[in-house]
């Protein structure tokens, strides 16, 4: 996928990955500097539609599965 990105195949990626910092450098630096939309249904995240801050604690928190005895 991230070689059909750079040369220019893909527009929009919806589902990205569960490794936070990969998901971060993707959302914040990779796709917007090759203007790809991402799309994340179930977080509510869409780029096309402005930034959103809590996007990297959702991911955080998606890849902890017990935090103090508590699934996440």
């Amino acid at each position: 996928m991230i070689a059909e990105i750079e040369v220019g195949n893909v527009a929009t990626v919806s589902r990205l990955g569960r490794d936070y910092l990969k998901v971060g450098y993707y959302t914040k630096i990779f796709f917007v500097e090759r203007d790809v939309r991402y799309i994340a249904i179930n977080d509510g995240v869409d780029s096309a539609k402005g930034d959103n801050d809590f996007t990297p604690f959702r991911n955080l928190l998606k890849n902890t599965r017990h935090l103090g005895g508590v699934n996440c």
